[in-house]
Parts: structure tokens; C-alpha cells; sequence
């Protein structure tokens, strides 16, 4: 048998930044993000404008994850157990969210959406919720990697609508799926991650 000599990995060079700017038609900004300090957990998270607590409900969501992350961090050698650190994490800040909600009035109807971006040791684990999204820049390519959930989406999915008439639709601010809801659906994708890639949240 041939000596195939020793099979060499690509090494991890992670360069991470983040910025946040409240935009031409909001006097808050409800916008957060973290990134960890090793740079391998990347979120953020869109309060609900005009919704009370949007920013609230956006820095609970991010406190959630880094105080799990400064207690113990995932496994990042296989998907699943990232998936399941993440959906559950999903799943803890949306509990606590919604009964924030409920239990202080000036606090009702807060949510907010929500990418989570986790660089594994071979792979990239993409998660969220809402029309927050997350992109790709690949061989000078940009790709989409999450859906909106949202009734233009379903729209354009339904063929009712063509992704040219998105922009400027009445239905346009309608998400389908939030954090701060009685329940949360995650939906989780994982790619081979390669040098040279660039993730924008």
C-alpha cells in the first residue's frame, strides 16, 4: 500500500468585527452583537422595531448565549452537538423572553430575531430565526444561507409573488417566526467551512 505521507487540514485563522448603526428611520437602535473572545460564536440579534423591549429582548438574547459560553463551550468536534447546544440555547432565551414579557407590561409583545453563526473544527453551523440573515463570500460568490421567515417569503415560496416584487411589499415588516413567542422553531444548517470564506451576519 502506498505511503499517502500525512494528511494536512487546513489551519483555523479566524478575523472577526462587528458594527452596529440605529439607520435612517429609527431613533433607538435595537440591534446587538457578540462575538466570543476565541471568535468561533458569532450572533446577532434584531429587536423587534416597534415592539416594547425590542432592544431588551435583543440583549437578553445575547446575554443567554455568553454566559453559556463563559460557563462551558460547546463541543466544537461534531454538528450535533453544536446543534443541540445551540437549539437549546435558542430555546432558553425565547422561554425567558416570553415570560418577560407577560409578566411586565411595558415589557409586552418584545421579540426579537436572531442569527448564530458557530465555527466548528471542520465546519460552520448556521442557525436562526426570523429574517435576520447570513451570508456567504465564496470564490468572489456571494450566497444566501438562510431563508427569512416571514410572509413575503412565504409568499415568494407560494409563487404568488416574484422575488423582484420582495422590496417595498405592505407585508414586508411581517415575520413568521420570532424570539419572545410562546414557542420557538430553529432552523439549523452546517457547511464545510474552507480558507479564504467570509461570513456576514
Amino acid at each position: 500500500m502506498p505511503n499517502l505521507g500525512t494528511l494536512k487540514t487546513p489551519k483555523l485563522k479566524l478575523t472577526a468585527a462587528g458594527l452596529t448603526d440605529v439607520g435612517l428611520l429609527r431613533s433607538e437602535n435595537q440591534d446587538r452583537f457578540w462575538i466570543s473572545k476565541d471568535k468561533r460564536i458569532l450572533i446577532v440579534a434584531d429587536g423587534m422595531g416597534g415592539h416594547n423591549g425590542g432592544s431588551v429582548a435583543s440583549q437578553l438574547f445575547i446575554d443567554t448565549f455568553e454566559d453559556a459560553t463563559n460557563k462551558k463551550k460547546p463541543n466544537l468536534s461534531t454538528r450535533r452537538a453544536v446543534k443541540s447546544w445551540v437549539d437549546k440555547l435558542f430555546i432558553s432565551a425565547n422561554a425567558e423572553i416570553y415570560q418577560r414579557g407577560r409578566n411586565q407590561l411595558e415589557l409586552w409583545g418584545m421579540g426579537t430575531t436572531a442569527v448564530v453563526v458557530v465555527i466548528g473544527d471542520d465546519f460552520v453551523h448556521c442557525a436562526h430565526v426570523g429574517d435576520s440573515r447570513i451570508y456567504r463570500l465564496r470564490d468572489n460568490k456571494f450566497a444566501q444561507l438562510s431563508r427569512d421567515h416571514s410572509a413575503v417569503q412565504d409568499l415568494i415560496d407560494q409563487g404568488h409573488i416574484s422575488e423582484s416584487e420582495r422590496k417595498g411589499h405592505p407585508r414586508s415588516h411581517i415575520v413568521t417566526r420570532f424570539i419572545g413567542d410562546w414557542q420557538v422553531e430553529v432552523e439549523h444548517h452546517a457547511y464545510k467551512w474552507q480558507e479564504d470564506d467570509i461570513y456576514l451576519l
